[in-house]
């Protein structure tokens, strides 16, 4: 077929769903375009409607035609949602409806057509009206939060009208750079010890505004504070957030450019030396903007094929400084040359006039698509930008320098949902089955709690459970009551079935509740049956979900629905109440109240106890449950908030029974027995016999994100069916370890490892109330030479010894007891050490040798990059290494990686120009690699302990040999700092000066910086602590270093 063809297909296709229009729909029209007689802005107004009140669904139920057909207009504008397909044909009939000529189109975000080769192959689905000129106004509704009526990531994109005399091929025009902008004014001045206070205006123009206008609507108040306090510590890691605003408080007042006006101050921001003070240009166009993620992406020295940004964008800024305080004289201003091409524009000016110090820069891409040759010369302009960003102006000290609405109760809290009323019910039979019932209703009062509350996600295994939706609502502001239909309820298998036809399939069942906007009333009613459990225990569901928060945050955005103890949430609750239904007979260990000592005085939580005779009736309650503040890294939710738990189980009867069922699987082994002791045949050592078993386990077992405790137990397979299958969750893969070794003469054992490190003061509710979630691996550990080597939680890449639950707690089965589970010997623990030389020249040149070393399962992801690694993809991991230098760095030989020895090295050279900067008499050099950051030390409060669930271990050392020419020293890092954090551990910073043959000038300084930090959980009150230490260490003061040169 021809185009023409393809687009008379996709208007056949979409024309009858577009004509459903109702009555409805025809006065909304009417009352939108009423008293308006541009026709552009008749557009705009329908426009708006259809992108802000359709809510874009990402799950919908197709029959016919699946990813083209729209679904009738009238169901779309009844509903209030929809998939792209569905808000474009709807934007269109209610356009037509208004008199203009409007059709749908297929869009390709991504590679063009080819003109030659008609086919109907597209990605999204968007709107059009033909002008009387004859031309297309294109319009794209899918985004809730759009300004723009055409986006500009959809620049230069084929696409094809779907019209009924048919259309040719066409291409989207290219919006210019100075309509996609950021907008920066920021006007500060510097007191007498060198603290800068500053305030910044931030424009959001074009694809700005669409990107950053929906991802602020997703945010809750405190949560776009941490966002601008993460941008300002870009740009200066010591700065602290005063105060900040976004206009329009509305994110959907489109008819409103975006914009903020931030508040900071910044300790040390300048530089003093002996006799001169340097300060750093502030440029926060480099932390923020489109373009910022465009330029991180290029990480290739130089490409084969064109690099796709999709659109033009840049940032425009400007600085000005009052020079007060510690700023004596101008020494001297770094002076910088324009780039302007074809691809980029790049310019910065820096000047001084009545003691203002005023630096204005404009990047700007002003291409969608580079050339090959156009990346290099783009790629050139951001090694000239790279080093620009280093120069300072230089002035002499100006004296002495000290060291370096209605108001309801919840309304302060800006929650964007409240929570009326809970009531969580466990009606128990027995210790393995029970019925589960969560009753919600919910006000939702914010945007982004339309966002995050619309739809309801269910996770269940069918094997030992069912689910059943008794009722789910919505009612409107004006008292629109829509209930939910069979449609909106969809069912997933879980993301592993596929791979595993043995196991009993999990499911995630996904509710799209009808017509939810900002002040609707969600009302539902969950039950779940359980059965053939090993015994009960409430919370389950909610630990499961709250550890995979804590393991993948950046994937833990959709609320997991779970009936639970918990008593707090991210938003207020008016009423929550907990009950529980046990038989008299049943012997539950029931907690008073879990209370942490950082709830004591918010939460009170009221309980009763019923006896009827037969039954014994457990009930819980609490009402105007405060939110808990949203914020990174926290620990795990019950170690915090108060939570209620409940279980018929002790450890050691669970540990009992447990291990009885790994030992029966492991017993059926006569195929793994002959298997084992063919593989141990030539070993002539206990710990080669371990290697070769763990190794031909990680190699032939495929495994499996199962939990072991996601579907019945009685699922655990025999070993000789595991080892048949070639696949395995933690649990099945153990049996086969443990059916091994113990055929080739070991006592092997079965350890349950935790989710997290045993930290103490967090790990009380996981002793005192089994539950099925609290452990995810199943280990299989031997004692050789004295020592313990677990199995299980690592692949061949690891050295035997190591494991990736090293620090975590241990429930060994066949003693039921707990234990630390610890690697073989501390040089099997995980830590990476670096060492830098740096050789510096008189101009600023230099040539750097890296060395880094890895131990542990740091070693062990060395290892398997780089047996794993092609050599096409080897040359784009050197030439991004060589970038994470410098743009300016080329490499001076072979990237060397030895991993077949034990640490394993990665070692490179590169030359790099300009890379300190000269300006007069003075050379100065901000030592690289050093840490400047702690880890999970963003915002300057906290009102919530910090979770900091990983080791830190490491040592960094920086040998920079100082070039010829030297007259003195004017700065350089202190002698030392020592930074003791109780709960953590200590980092150590040491600087020396190394002296030549003549002993009269150092030919050299070396910088040593020493990490041991252990998991904590630090409260909010002593979080402070590590604001020093990370105001210490990201002080330029502290990394450093200025020469004065003949």
């Amino acid at each position: 077929p021809d185009w023409e063809t393809v687009s008379r297909w996709y208007w056949n296709l979409s024309e009858p769903h577009i004509e459903k229009t109702t009555p409805e729909m025809k006065k909304t029209v009417d009352e939108l375009v009423r008293g308006i007689d541009d026709p552009v802005r008749k557009i705009e107004k329908i426009f708006t409607w259809v992108s802000q009140e359709i809510r874009y669904l990402g799950i919908t139920a197709e029959t016919e035609a699946p990813g083209y057909e729209p679904r009738r207009v009238d169901m779309t504008f009844e509903r209030r949602s929809g998939v792209c397909r569905d808000k474009a044909a709807l934007l269109v009939s209610m356009l037509r409806l208004a008199g203009f000529d409007a059709f749908p189109v297929l869009i390709m975000n991504g590679p063009k057509k080819d003109p030659e080769v008609p086919q109907p192959y597209f990605n999204h689905a968007i709107s059009c009206v033909r002008m009387k000129d004859g031309t297309y106004m294109l319009m794209d509704p899918t985004d809730e939060s759009t300004k723009e009526l055409f986006p500009a990531y959809l620049n230069n994109q084929s696409y094809l009208v779907a019209t009924p005399q048919g259309e040719t091929l066409l291409t989207s025009e290219v919006v210019p750079p100075e309509k996609n902008m950021m907008h920066i004014e920021t006007e500060g001045s510097l007191d007498e010890a060198g603290n800068l206070n500053a305030a910044s205006i931030l424009k959001f123009q074009g694809i700005n505004d669409n990107a950053y206008r929906g991802y602020f609507s997703r945010l809750s108040a405190e949560e776009r504070r941490q966002f601008f306090e993460r941008i300002i510590k870009k740009i200066a890691p010591g700065s602290t957030l005063s105060e900040y605003e976004i206009t329009p408080g509305n994110m959907l007042d489109t008819s409103v450019g975006l914009q903020a006006r931030v508040s900071f101050e910044v300790k040390d921001f300048a530089i003093p030396g002996k006799d001169m003070v340097m300060l750093p240009v502030l440029r926060m166009g480099g932390s923020i903007g489109i373009v910022n993620f465009l330029t991180s992406d290029m990480v290739l020295e130089e490409r084969k094929y064109p690099y796709v940004t999709d659109v033009a964008c840049g940032v425009d800024e400007s600085f000005r400084l009052d020079l007060s305080g510690i700023v004596g004289e101008q020494i001297s201003l770094p002076e910088f040359e324009t780039v302007d091409t074809k691809g980029a524009l790049w310019k910065l000016d820096v000047s001084v006039k009545d003691r203002v110090l005023s630096c204005k820069n404009t990047f700007a891409m002003n291409l969608p698509e580079y050339s090959p040759k156009e990346y290099l010369d783009l790629k050139q302009t951001l090694t000239k930008i790279e080093a620009d960003e280093k120069r300072m102006p230089v002035f002499t000290l100006s004296g002495a320098v000290p060291s370096p609405g209605v108001h309801r109760w919840y309304s302060p809290y800006e929650p964007e949902a409240i929570i009326l009323e809970e009531v969580d019910e466990f009606d128990v039979k027995d210790s393995t089955a029970w019925t589960e019932t969560k009753h919600v209703k919910m006000r939702v009062l914010t945007y982004a709690g339309k966002k995050h509350y619309s739809d309801l996600y269910i996770r269940y295994n069918p094997a030992w459970e069912e689910v059943e939706i008794v009722n789910a609502q919505v009612t409107s502001q004006s008292g629109e009551t829509k209930t939910i239909e069979e449609k909106e309820i969809n069912t997933m298998d879980a993301p592993w079935a596929g791979d595993a036809p043995r196991y009993p399939s999990s499911k995630i069942l996904v509710v799209s509740l009808p017509g939810v906007e900002q002040g609707s009333l969600i009302e539902y009613t969950i039950k779940r049956r359980k059965t053939g459990r090993t015994f009960f225990s409430i919370n389950d569901e909610f630990i499961s979900s709250d550890m995979a928060r804590i393991e993948n945050p950046r994937n833990s955005s959709r609320p997991v629905l779970s009936v639970d103890g918990v008593f707090r949430y991210n938003v207020p609750v008016e009423s929550k109440t907990l009950r529980i239904n046990a038989p008299q007979e049943l012997d539950l260990n029931i907690s008073e109240s879990f209370m942490p000592d950082t709830c004591m005085g918010t939460v009170k939580i009221n309980r009763r106890m019923l006896n009827t005779g037969k039954d014994v009736v457990y009930e819980f309650s609490s009402t105007r449950i405060p939110p808990v503040t949203q914020e990174d890294n926290l620990p795990p939710w019950y170690s915090f908030n108060p939570v209620i738990f409940a279980t018929s189980a002790d450890w050691k009867t669970y540990c009992r029974d447990l291990h009885k069922i790994f030992i029966d699987a492991s017993s059926f082994r006569d195929i793994t027995r002959e298997k084992a002791m063919d593989l141990v045949a030539g070993a002539h050592s206990e710990d080669e016999k371990i290697r070769i078993i763990r190794d031909f386990a990680a190699k032939n077992l495929r495994f499996i994100e199962a939990g072991f405790a996601e579907f019945p137990l009685s699922e655990t397979g025999s070993a000789d069916r595991i080892l048949k299958d070639g696949y395995g969750n933690s649990a099945d893969r153990a049996v086969v370890l443990y059916a091994m070794l113990i055929s080739t003469g070991f006592r092997p054992e079965i350890v349950l490892a935790s989710h997290g490190p045993a930290i103490q003061g967090i790990d009380n509710a996981l002793h005192s109330y089994p539950s099925h979630q609290w452990f995810s691996d199943v280990l299989v550990r031997v004692k050789s030479a004295g020592r313990y080597v677990y199995l299980n939680d690592t692949d061949q890449y690891a050295p035997p010894g190591s494991t990736t639950n090293d620090g975590n707690i241990g429930l060994v089965l066949e003693s039921g007891g707990f234990e630390i589970i610890r690697s073989a010997s501390p040089d099997l623990e995980t830590r990476t050490d670096v060492n830098v030389c740096l050789d510096l020249t008189p101009q600023g040149d230099v040539v750097i040798k890296k060395t880094t070393s890895f131990y542990g399962l740091d070693f062990a992801s060395f290892r398997k990059r780089f047996s794993e690694m092609p050599p096409e993809e080897r040359d784009r991991y050197y030439q991004k290494l060589v970038s994470s230098i410098s743009q300016a760095a080329r490499p001076d030989g072979e990237l060397i990686t030895d991993y077949d020895s034990y640490p394993g090295i990665e070692e490179f050279r590169v030359t790099a120009r300009s890379y300190a900067i000269r300006q007069g008499k003075y050379l100065y050099l901000d030592i690289p690699g050093l840490v400047s950051r702690v880890h999970g030390v963003g915002n300057d409060t906290r009102k919530n302990p910090l979770y900091i669930p990983t080791r830190k271990n490491g040592t960094i050392v920086i040998d920079v040999a100082l070039p010829r020419g030297m007259k003195a020293i004017e700065l350089m890092p202190p002698e030392r700092i020592d930074f003791t954090v109780e709960r953590m551990g200590v980092l150590t910073l040491e600087t020396r000066l190394v002296y030549g043959e003549d002993a009269l000038m150092p030919s050299g300084i070396v910088v040593r910086e020493n990490i041991r930090f252990d998991p904590a959980v630090i409260p909010p009150e002593e979080y402070s602590q590590l604001l020093d230490v990370q105001r210490v260490l990201s002080r330029p003061g502290s990394r450093m270093i200025v020469l004065e040169m003949e």
